[in-house]
């Protein structure tokens, strides 16, 4: 970085290089028998990410400031994901099934999927703090031009098991899918806050959205495509501090009110444009066919709350929020366990509270606690695919519960100053059950709450050095946080639950190292 008096300048490069090897839901009763089993592997998924980004901000006057950044990301992301097969239903064993005709084929097969993303682009504004009628007054205007483009691959495999479910390819990939996706995104926005007094403000603002995506098959033609969206985004609010307006001395030292309304706008991507057709589901993450364009999802969110502290050993904040959603976008399972397709929902609704206090005390213990809810309700009647081989659907009507959206959570945590720079403090989070993905119709047993218990400390070496250690769910509790309704294809197509099991009891350590 570099500054002078009106100036500052800031370079930063990010580089970050992940894989994870993990396993997809497992039915419950496998679960219940042992808690490492797994249902199919392997499941491998690479990350590989560059990211240089420029930002700046000039002071033009002590009143007018313009800035802005520029920047460009590279990722790569692969994935192997093994399958059982859908033709693998009768005498099936591990190793080998038999088709209608008696012959032997593979019992699954192992999808795979190259993802190569660059994306680069500029965003400015404009700030002015000059004041309005001698009332204080922030307008800030500027746009934004982003870019970017990706590649997909996508293979399959056949393959067997093993007696550990774990899936040995029998031949080589085989290329389903290549297609190169190019989405353009420019907007033009403005938002003002001008304050009436200084116990109250209003503020008001509108953004307004062009996007274009567009794909290109590069294997044949089925899969080109280009779509365009564009809409206008408003949003207006207003925040009061009812003790200064009425000149009170309470214990209360400081209470804000703020009431805000706005309309969000997100527009498909490639991946779920060509992936929209019942007839030709595809798998997750990147296979994709030829299908009808999706509508762009909107959301209309009214929101109220407030804010406040009795001293630096009590603060608190509360907030009560309604989002009606058009056009939502869900991914719905197809009758093949392992694929499904993107399909858009006349109406959603999410609405709840958040409640939440922190504090310092004796300048040792920091502390905080915070609830949140959320009901989550389909506001139309849908006819969703619930990904059994029968091909039944589910019929949801106003006010079913969506699933995987737990109504509940709960947090709280604390850390003291056990000695000088060092600190010990842990936390207990909270999540109350949900509905499994594929139950729209809330028809079947829900998920369980569960409730994990973690432990922290560190030590302050220096200003840029600091050790640390941690435990993540020290009681090593058995928990899932994800459900799906499937099929055993292992027990004669039985309609199970499928379950995602949590972390279990694990521990790290290590350094921090940063620079002022």
């Amino acid at each position: 970085g570099w500054e002078n008096e009106r100036t500052d300048l800031d370079l930063s490069f990010t580089f970050a290089d992940n894989s994870l090897q993990g396993v997809g839901p497992t039915p419950e009763n496998m679960l219940q028998q042992n808690w490492t089993s797994i249902y199919t592997a392997p499941d491998i998924t690479e990350h590989t990410m560059y990211f240089v980004n420029l930002k700046g901000a000039h002071f033009i006057t002590d009143k007018l400031q313009v800035s802005g950044n520029a920047y460009n990301r590279n990722n790569r992301s692969y994935s192997s994901n093994g399958n059982t097969n859908e033709n693998c239903h009768d005498d099936f064993t591990l190793t080998t099934c038999k088709d209608d005709g008696g012959l032997l084929i593979d019992s699954g097969s192992i999808g795979t999927s190259l993802t190569q993303e660059n994306g680069t682009g500029v965003n400015l504004q404009t700030t002015s703090d000059y004041k309005v009628m001698n009332h204080d007054n922030q307008l800030t205007v500027g746009g934004g031009y982003n870019y970017g483009n990706t590649n997909f691959i996508v293979g399959e495999q056949n393959a067997v098991f093993n007696e550990s479910h774990y899936e040995n390819a029998t031949e080589p990939v085989d290329t389903t899918v290549s297609i190169n996706g190019q989405n353009t995104y420019t907007n033009v926005f403005a938002t003002n806050t001008f304050s009436v007094f200084d116990w109250l403000h209003t503020n008001a603002s509108m953004n307004w959205m062009h996007a274009n995506v567009q794909t290109t098959d590069k294997i044949g033609t089925a899969l080109n495509g280009n779509n365009t969206y564009a809409r206008v985004n408003p949003s207006a609010g207003l925040t009061f501090n009812p003790l200064d307006a009425l000149s009170l001395n309470t214990p209360l030292k400081e209470l804000t009110t703020y009431f805000n309304y706005n309309e969000g706008f997100r527009v498909p991507t490639a991946l779920e444009l060509s992936c929209a057709d019942e007839a030709a589901p595809c798998s997750l993450p990147n296979s994709f066919v030829s299908d009808p364009p999706l509508q762009a999802v909107v959301s209309h969110t009214l929101e109220v709350g407030a804010r406040g502290n009795f001293s630096e050993a009590l603060k608190w904040n509360f907030a009560l929020y309604q989002t009606q959603t058009t056009n939502d976008i869900l991914f719905v399972s197809s009758t093949n366990p392992t694929t499904g397709y993107f399909q858009n929902v006349g109406g959603t609704q999410r609405q709840g509270g958040e409640f939440g206090m922190s504090g310092l005390v004796f300048e040792s213990l920091n502390w905080y606690v915070s609830y949140g809810f959320v009901d989550a309700t389909y506001q139309s009647t849908e006819e969703l695919s619930n990904g059994l081989q029968d091909g039944s659907t589910n019929l949801v009507t106003p006010g079913k519960r969506m699933p995987s959206i737990p109504q509940n959570t709960f947090k709280f945590g604390s850390e003291y100053e056990v000695f000088r720079n060092g600190f010990f403090g842990g936390d207990l989070q909270y999540v109350s059950s949900q509905y499994a993905r594929g139950d729209d119709q809330n028809q079947y047993a829900q998920i369980s709450g569960y409730a994990v218990v973690n432990l922290n400390a560190r030590y302050v070496v220096t200003k840029n050095i600091e050790l640390y250690a941690m435990g993540r769910n020290i009681f090593d509790n058995h928990y899932a946080s994800f459900g799906q309704i499937g099929q055993n294809a292992f027990q004669d197509d039985a309609l199970t639950t499928f379950k995602g099991p949590g972390a279990p009891a694990t521990g790290y350590a290590g350094v921090r190292v940063h620079w002022d």
